[in-house]
């Protein structure tokens, strides 16, 4: 038997951010009979539980049950992936490259430079940029300048700022300059994403 479970999660803290960019498409999780699956598969009856009869508090509690089985199937594949030197795995067991990823989720308005994050993750500049790169998959900058405009296509659609307002808060000064990079990743002008 087969049981699919589907589900959607937004994650509007930007601390989350590195969830949504470094997970993988697709996670997979096995039903096995290990201590990890029981406390998955409790979750579930408890959900289950909750949704058969409306109660006052339901939709709260099916909230944070939810959330908890987002998390712990997050940490169960990080805890058995084959390749922890990479992506999700890599990122959390490298505390100076999570720390740096947590600064860019913070504050991509900074003119954050190559030299200026590693310093932050208390490393030479060349020995970051491969550390960055083998956990990441990118370079620092790239990764920055993609942050940048995926968080700048967000707020484009999600808010009334004006596009010279949303340029600077992700950490462009000019309004051309940041309409001419979103265009040539995104594709479409800054002014289609509301």
């Amino acid at each position: 038997m087969t049981i699919l479970l589907c589900g959607a999660f937004q994650l509007d803290d930007p601390r989350f951010d590195l969830l949504r960019v470094s997970l993988p498409a697709l996670v997979s999780i096995k039903g096995r009979t290990d201590h990890a699956s029981a406390q998955r598969r409790a979750l579930l009856r408890c959900v289950e539980r909750e949704l058969r009869v409306s109660r006052p508090g339901e939709e709260a509690i099916v909230t944070r049950m939810a959330e908890a089985f987002l998390l712990r199937a997050i940490r169960d594949h990080v805890v058995s992936s084959a390749n922890g030197e990479h992506g999700l795995p890599g990122i959390l067991r490298d505390p100076s490259i999570r720390h740096v990823l947590g600064l860019i989720h913070e504050h991509p308005e900074r003119s954050w430079t190559v030299r200026t994050l590693a310093s932050e993750a208390n490393l030479s500049r060349s020995a970051f940029a491969v550390r960055f790169k083998l956990r990441v998959g990118t370079a620092p900058q790239r990764y920055l300048q993609r942050y940048r405009l995926h968080k700048a296509a967000q707020l484009l659609s999600t808010t009334d700022a004006k596009i010279h307002a949303v340029a600077r808060s992700v950490g462009y000064e000019s309004e051309s300059s940041f309409s001419k990079a979103f265009k040539r990743l995104m594709g479409k002008a800054p002014g289609h994403c509301r």
